[in-house]
């Protein structure tokens, strides 16, 4: 049994954008025993060769990873994608989410099932994601737009960017000034929270593109802020409170929303879900904690007594 792979790009297998493809599978005798033709646009399978059921299934699968990666809770998850199959006419429809999956199928009365599963890993908290999955989801169940025209905006929302990595960085120590206000801190509590607020951006900002998990940034981020926090008490700014400061950095690194999203999901019977985001909650905590501890404990080690500082 051999394969075929035939390219009509005129290349060698080159660039395939919007050009066709074809997939022969032959035995030995040449006789092709299966035939799959398609078309690739930007590295993605071209969405005009599904079944309209296969591409209605396939949008709300999209729109429920995306909600999923954007710290949606469970509920609302299911809720769109299952707004979004009501399109199927005539087609039974169940939908089970996990914090790290999603299964959908779907059932017609000749027999015919089609059942999509997908992956999710990545995790962050992008509330206007969220937003903008649901009113694609409003536009085409009410008919407002075509399911085809669906999945490509819903596409281009998993692949934007709306605020680059560098801003984001910056944007730690605005936080951080403004919880140091909150916090009762004086101006130079505040300021000293805005500094290591920013160098906290800046090596979150380093790090998180080396591939790292979500547990090491947070670890070696709380371990930055514990030693920049005190060493800059010690010598720059010394009138700053150390607690106002650490507290007031280290606030962008808490997983609030992932424990509020957790107690609505066990709220609503998600009790998988609402556990797995509960322990992540607690990782993350943990991770900051220790992170914060060792950066003290280990400025004291090296200052304290004459050290190599």
């Amino acid at each position: 049994m051999y394969c075929r792979f035939i390219d009509y790009t005129g290349g060698n297998g080159g660039d395939i954008t919007g050009k066709w493809q074809e997939m022969k599978l032959t035995d030995g005798h040449g006789t092709d025993i299966l035939d799959y033709s398609f078309r690739k646009e930007w590295g993605r399978v071209d969405e005009h060769h599904w079944s309209e059921d296969h591409l209605i299934a396939s949008t709300a699968v999209l729109a429920g990873e995306i909600m999923l990666i954007s710290g949606a809770e469970i509920a609302r998850i299911e809720g769109t994608i299952h707004y979004i199959l009501g399109c199927c006419h005539g087609r039974n429809a169940q939908t089970m989410v996990f914090s790290t999956g999603i299964f959908v199928s779907l059932d017609s009365p000749d027999g015919e099932a089609l059942t999509l599963v997908r992956r999710v890993e990545a995790r962050s908290t992008n509330l206007n994601r969220i937003y903008r999955v649901n009113e694609v989801s409003r536009k085409l169940c009410g008919g407002l737009m075509s399911p085809k025209e669906a999945y490509r905006e819903l596409e281009e929302i998993k692949d934007s960017c709306q605020y680059k990595r560098e801003l984001k960085a910056l944007s730690y120590a605005f936080i951080a000034v403004f919880f140091g206000v909150v916090l009762g801190g004086s101006p130079a509590d505040c300021l000293g929270a805005a500094v290591i607020g920013g160098i906290l951006g800046l090596v979150v900002y380093a790090i998180s593109g080396l591939g790292f998990n979500d547990f090491c940034v947070n670890g070696l981020g709380a371990f930055t802020i514990g030693i920049a926090a005190l060493a800059m008490n010690r010598w720059i700014l010394t009138g700053a409170s150390n607690d106002v400061v650490i507290i007031s950095a280290i606030m962008p690194l808490l997983p609030g929303v992932i424990f509020t999203t957790a107690v609505r999901d066990t709220l609503n019977g998600d009790y998988s879900s609402g556990a797995a985001r509960m322990l992540e909650a607690v990782v993350t905590a943990l991770a900051v904690a220790a992170g914060v501890g060792a950066g003290m404990a280990l400025f004291h080690q090296m200052a304290g007594g004459g050290g190599i500082w």
